[in-house]
């Protein structure tokens, strides 16, 4: 059982993390593709 719950919050904190990843990835691409199609 605490391993089960130790695996979750695991997967839940890299969801966190991969999300918060995207934003920044997906912020710092907005402007270079503008860039690039200018």
């Amino acid at each position: 059982m605490i391993t089960c719950g130790l695996n979750t919050v695991k997967v839940g904190l890299g969801l966190v993390y991969n999300s918060k990843f995207i934003k920044v990835v997906g912020a710092i691409a907005k402007p270079l593709s503008k860039k690039i199609k200018n």
